[in-house]
């Protein structure tokens, strides 16, 4: 097999002599072997309906060095396969012209005209059956190189002019069977910070006022129409949406722009885009999330709405929980906090221990003051409105929220969804500290927006 292999490459320019059954089929079997490893990579590598609609956004390397190998192995191979089929003509002693049924059953299978798809499958059997004849040396024409590379020349030479010339009505005729869709996938998010109800009309038209200023505004923050509570519309980037089993990334827009095969799945793709603990409300085109499936149509555009509510005061109370699990509430056995251990203690008060979704329980630390520049896992109290110190959300809201405003935190959730996606085990948090917690973890949101990962006071209004 191996050495039938060799011959077939050291004989590429080779027209004149034979070639048996077993020299032609066991290279036919190593290259549909080849071809099928390459093609099979190049499919699902990338997904199936990348590769089917030429969604070249979204090929992986893996997808584009099989292209490039399926392309020079198959250039390399036109002249030696058709060398190899020359002498396996000559073999069976017939004449080195009907070669030329091969390339004419190409040609002829490019028309979409029922009669030449007849006709070009006629003359495939044909040549398979004049490879499969026994050897016949007795009848073997004269020897001709020149000749057996002329009519090789010659078909090889019609058959690319006429494959190049056919190549806009084969794409046209591509496009239409695959039925290729334009999809867009547009992301907002709501965040809602709600009042406590327990705070007194002046502590609460303080808040109002401080959300609501020209600064305010500018973040996006805006009064509900019964002031309980203020919220922002954001278009969260590097949001992962799933559509049909791959991930794309949303732009700064909140916007992710690809192709779906409308002839696959009888016309419909799923979409999918992750649930966070604080998720409020989430909607797909519409519909709730229980229902991802959206049907397409053929050689047109979708857009697809993807609508989000998040409660950012709930977020704040998770950021809360801080502390080891096993700590008893004092603030030097703390040795996983929210602040940090380089923290000086101004007012210290310990509420009842809470239970996480994860069971651990953990300690709420307030009136604590971060020294400017010292490690901080969450830049969530240097906005410039307040005076850098850790509040107790549940205890001093107004103290916490003030603070919060225009903090790297509030501006790090209404550029990106991180932060929220980041709530499993404690130890896997953003904003945990300990023992065995990547350093990476410690303070994301200022790396989102490009601030200092140390605490740092903000003395104005920037971002």
């Amino acid at each position: 097999m191996f050495n039938a292999y060799k011959n077939f490459w050291r004989q590429s320019f080779d027209f004149k002599n034979r070639s048996s059954r077993s020299d032609y089929w066991w290279v036919f079997l190593i290259n549909l072997i080849i071809y099928l490893v390459l093609m099979t990579t190049f499919l699902f590598s990338s997904g199936f309906s990348a590769a089917l609609t030429a969604d070249v956004d979204h090929f992986s390397p893996l997808t584009w060095i099989a292209l490039i190998l399926l392309f020079v192995w198959g250039l390399a191979s036109i002249v030696p396969m058709s060398a190899l089929a020359m002498r396996r003509i000559r073999d069976t002693g017939l004449s080195p012209f009907f070669w030329l049924v091969f390339p004419a059953s190409l040609i002829l299978g490019e028309f979409t005209q029922i009669w030449a798809m007849i006709i070009s499958g006629v003359l495939a059997i044909v040549y398979l059956i004049f490879t499969l004849l026994p050897s016949k040396p007795d009848k073997m024409k004269p020897n001709s190189q020149i000749k057996g590379s002329l009519i090789v020349t010659t078909g090889l030479l019609v058959l690319i002019i006429f494959s190049v010339g056919h190549l806009p009505a084969k794409a046209e005729q591509i496009a239409q069977s695959q039925m290729t869709t334009k999809i867009t996938v547009k992301t907002t998010m709501r965040e809602e910070l709600k009042f406590p109800t327990t705070l007194s009309a002046a502590d609460k038209q303080s808040l109002i006022e401080i959300y609501t200023t020209p600064r305010g505004n500018e973040e996006g923050w805006k009064l509900s129409s019964d002031q309980s509570y203020v919220y922002r519309d954001v278009t969260p980037e590097n949001e992962p949406i799933v559509i049909d089993g791959k991930t794309h990334n949303t732009n700064d827009d909140g916007i992710v722009d690809t192709k779906a095969n409308a002839s696959l799945n009888k016309g419909k793709i799923v979409v999918d885009t992750p649930k966070y603990d604080i998720s409020l409300e989430t909607s797909i085109d519409g519909k709730s999330t229980n229902d991802t499936t959206i049907p397409i149509a053929k050689n047109s555009s979708k857009t697809i709405e993807i609508n989000k509510v998040v409660s950012i005061d709930k977020y704040l109370d998770e950021l809360n929980k801080v502390g080891d699990p096993a700590t008893s509430g004092s603030v030097a056995q703390n040795n996983m906090s929210m602040a940090t251990p380089n923290i000086e203690t101004l007012s210290f008060s310990v509420n009842s221990p809470i239970t996480a979704n994860t069971s651990a329980k953990f300690t709420l630390l307030a009136g604590i003051r971060i020294g400017v520049g010292k490690p901080v896992t969450c830049n969530r109290i240097n906005g410039f409105l307040g005076n850098q110190l850790y509040y107790d959300k549940l205890q001093q809201p107004v103290e916490a929220l003030r603070n919060f405003f225009a903090s790297d935190c509030d501006f790090a959730i209404a550029k990106s969804n991180a932060c929220f996606a980041d709530y499993g085990a404690v130890k896997n948090r953003y904003c945990a500290w300990g023992p065995g917690i990547p350093s990476y973890k410690n303070d994301q949101c200022s790396k989102l927006i490009h601030h200092s990962t140390r605490f740092h006071k903000h003395t104005s209004y920037y971002k």
